[in-house]
């Protein structure tokens, strides 16, 4: 995809972001600063977010810190979803809990920029049979 052969042009403009965050000493300044505590109840602690558009909204502020990024964004000619276009970064050793934001008719998308070397991922799935209570577990254990 268009996306993924220009991902460097994201994580250039990332890895800058957080060597300015780094050379800072206003905590303040902390590019991940956390979504919202709801978020973090829903995604599971160590989960945070530098969130380009929420809702369907562009956040001018935040686009300006990462122009390249925001105008290969918007070359794309794809619509974005309500959910909204973040920068996401997951603390090691944590997880993200079984959640569901209620717009499970949208497709979401994610794109690696700094994936640590690991042996073992575990991705669990759960679907729910509408017409009864029951949930079905699908685990798939990756060695790498």
């Amino acid at each position: 995809s268009t996306l993924e052969k220009q991902s460097g042009i994201i994580l250039d403009e990332i890895t800058t972001q957080q060597q300015q965050q780094q050379s800072s000493s206003s905590s303040s300044s902390s590019l991940f600063r956390g979504d919202s505590s709801w978020q973090s109840n829903v995604m599971g602690g160590g989960w945070s977010a530098f969130r380009l558009q929420r809702l369907g909204e562009w956040n001018a502020r935040n686009c300006a810190s990462f122009p390249q990024t925001y105008k290969l964004l918007q070359s794309l000619d794809i619509p974005f979803a309500v959910r909204g276009v973040c920068f996401a970064r997951q603390e090691p050793n944590s997880g993200v809990q079984p959640h569901s934001d209620g717009r499970n008719f949208i497709l979401t998308s994610h794109l690696g920029l700094q994936i640590p070397t690991t042996k073992t991922t575990k991705t669990t799935t759960t679907t729910k049979d509408s017409s009864s209570s029951s949930n079905a577990d699908s685990t798939t254990i990756t060695e790498g």
